[in-house]
């Protein structure tokens, strides 16, 4: 099975003429850069980080794995 998830990128000009980018859907990766395409390629490291954040147990205690688990990848390209 192949499934495409599609996030809308914000790009907006900040201070210093740099370039915000953010995720709609995802309010939590946001990153900055000197232009739209670095900010573009930067907000896939930024959505990469997040995720690995979400996933890290030991910053979230109550969380208890339940069920089967196996390994999910998927495809951001900019």
């Amino acid at each position: 099975m192949t499934q495409a998830l599609t996030f809308t990128a914000r790009f907006e000009t900040v201070e210093d003429d740099w370039v915000q980018a953010t995720i709609d859907e995802l309010p939590g990766v946001i990153t900055a850069a000197p232009s739209h395409e670095e900010a573009k390629d930067m907000l896939a490291d930024a959505l990469h980080a997040y995720l690995l954040a979400l996933g890290d147990l030991e910053e979230r205690p109550d969380a208890t794995p339940r069920g089967d688990a196996e390994p999910l990848r998927i495809t951001v390209s900019a």
